[in-house]
């Protein structure tokens, strides 16, 4: 398989093949997948989501196949959320989420935003590592009450 990996806009005709990495991706995790998660329906209406608005949704394609995704929304006129940063299991550890979160930032500063957030369960320690590596603080931590599920929150300066 060539290693090369295009980074480029969301077009409708992904729309499974994003959903496959975002399920693959998380089944592979240490958390768990949910069937039909009321928290996914972004994934089921990218466009409208994150397209339609002044957000941005990349998917990292390697010979002619979708294998990693990654977006952001708005937050205010300086700030945007990363969101939906996820890598096929059988292609992590190749830099494909360091080149997927390096384009989206690039975009957002292009467009003249300043600051990128995130949020992402603690046991995903890959993906602290890598937004970590990248140069991410760690502003705090969040506790679900209902689940037990502590998330981090990171952010940097674009």
């Amino acid at each position: 398989m060539d290693e090369e990996l295009t980074v480029r806009r969301f077009e409708s005709e992904n729309a499974d093949r994003v959903w496959v990495v975002h399920e693959r991706a998380l089944r592979a995790s240490p958390i768990a997948f949910v069937e039909d998660a009321p928290a996914d329906a972004d994934l089921r209406s990218i466009s409208a989501t994150y397209l339609d608005g002044d957000g941005e949704f990349f998917v990292g394609v390697v010979d002619g196949r979708v294998v990693a995704t990654g977006g952001y929304l708005v937050v205010d006129s300086s700030t945007v959320e990363l969101r939906r940063m996820r890598v096929l299991p059988e292609c992590q550890g190749r830099g494909f989420g360091t080149r997927m979160l390096r384009a989206l930032e690039s975009r957002a500063r292009d467009q003249g935003f300043e600051r990128a957030v995130l949020e992402t369960n603690a046991d995903l320690r890959a993906a602290r590592a890598l937004y970590e590596r990248a140069g991410y603080a760690v502003p705090g931590r969040d506790t679900l009450e209902a689940t037990g599920d502590v998330f981090v929150s990171y952010e940097t300066s674009l």
